[in-house]
């Protein structure tokens, strides 16, 4: 703080101001920098999130007022990286009241005066209906712009659109060209997403041992996706040979950074005695922990975890409501086979009294499902709630079938089954 020996309050005031503007200057100038070349590595969204909060988190600890900041901002919006900035705090719901519409408004502005952070954020918002209506296209448009104005996460994200078509047609070659500009400048997303097009033989000639090394090199340097993709190669055989144990010790070190997939792997780990000594107790926290966060598989394994008591006491009540979460969040009928992973699901019925069935409807399914009953410990429950399920399981249960005669003219040791509890 600059004194006023001669005791004149006008000067002394002025003196504040200015020290307080270099102060928050140069700290937001050192964020902004930061946070760009984070997003540029790869980091995620989520990630970005949680780094904001601890610097601000760092700034409240040095006695230095947040609302000062915010306030210096605001009289500040005539620099487009103020602007940008500003947008952010409003995104992440940091030291203000969370407004989607506020922080469009503010990456718009932003993204029109060519910043290409803010035009990164402008597609975001456009792709997945933040403060405005949906509209694929524009985001498709706004990474193109963010890429003409050298952003490597814009680069990334335009080979994401032309992987996964979003407003733009499929294009896997060009999606694997983004991939690889946006790697060769260092963002981990993208090598992370040309690894799992090697993997798959997306837009490349298939080469597992490539996208093993891939997922090596990044879990090496912390990247939890990566360290989770690379528990998987272990696991299955993907690109190296199978080592249980060494799939174990990767799924632990991406559940440590929160990747939910390989917290729920790392329970189904604990559950079976993969790369270790089974601890149902231990499996019973891990699925806690992925279903709280909204993956609908380790929600079904929380509820057989209720419903048979592994590692915890019976708990029919708890069960019958983790299995409605999983219907809720997943696909009733839907089987799931990806990365060599094959996924099943047991139907489960809680209460035929309240007949919303009709008794032929579930006479033909339970015929129809019988015969696969020696293979019902494999299985993984999911609530049916509503007639259309009915339905939707029949025709589920069609190409079911027709997928097994498929499986075993291919040789497939792979069974989908479906089976009717009471």
């Amino acid at each position: 703080m600059i004194i006023d020996t001669n005791n004149n309050s006008s000067i002394s005031l002025i003196s504040v101001d200015s020290f307080d503007s270099t102060f928050y200057k140069t700290i937001v100038d050192k964020l902004i920098i930061v946070i760009i070349k984070k997003h540029d590595q790869g980091y995620t969204f989520d990630k970005i999130q949680r780094f904001i909060d601890q610097k601000i988190s760092q700034l409240n600890q040095l006695n230095q007022t947040v609302d000062i900041l915010i306030n210096w901002l605001i009289k500040n919006q005539s620099i487009i990286q103020y602007v940008w900035f500003l947008g952010l705090l409003y995104y992440y719901e940091i030291e203000v009241n969370k407004d989607d519409n506020k922080a469009f408004e503010l990456f718009f502005k932003a993204a029109n005066d060519n910043y290409s952070i803010a035009q990164v954020y402008l597609a975001k918002c456009y792709n997945d209906r933040y403060g405005t209506q949906q509209n694929k296209n524009l985001a498709f448009n706004w990474y193109q712009r963010a890429v003409e104005n050298k952003s490597i996460i814009g680069q990334y994200y335009l080979g994401y659109c032309y992987e996964f078509s979003i407003g733009t047609e499929k294009n896997e070659t060009k999606s694997i060209e983004w991939y690889q500009k946006a790697t060769k400048n260092g963002n981990g997303t993208a090598k992370l997403y040309l690894a799992n097009c090697y993997k798959l033989g997306n837009g490349v000639e298939k080469n597992e041992i490539k996208a093993f090394k891939y997922y090596e090199t990044l879990a090496k340097k912390g990247n939890s996706d990566a360290q989770h993709q690379l528990g998987n190669c272990f696991y299955y055989g993907i690109g190296t040979i199978i080592n249980k144990k060494q799939a174990f010790y990767c799924f632990r070190k991406s559940a440590e950074q929160g990747c939910k997939n390989a917290q729920y792997q790392l329970g189904n780990c604990y559950s079976q005695g993969v790369g270790i000594d089974i601890n149902k107790v231990n499996a019973f926290e891990l699925y806690k922990i992925a279903a709280e966060r909204e993956h609908h598989i380790a929600q079904y394994a929380l509820g057989i975890s209720y419903e048979y008591g592994e590692g915890i006491e019976k708990d029919s009540g708890k069960a019958y409501y983790w299995y409605n979460k999983a219907a809720e969040n997943g696909d009733t009928h839907k089987t799931i086979f990806s990365n060599g992973l094959l996924i099943v699901l047991k139907l489960f019925t809680c209460n035929r009294r309240n007949q919303l069935y009709k008794d032929e409807q579930i006479n033909e399914l339970i015929l129809r499902t019988r015969r696969f009953k020696q293979f019902e410990n494999e299985l993984l429950p999911i609530q049916i709630t509503t007639v259309q399920q009915i339905d939707e399981l029949m025709s589920g249960l069609m190409r079911l079938e027709n997928y097994l005669r498929h499986l075993r003219r291919q040789y497939f040791r792979f069974v989908f089954i479906f089976y009717i509890k009471f």
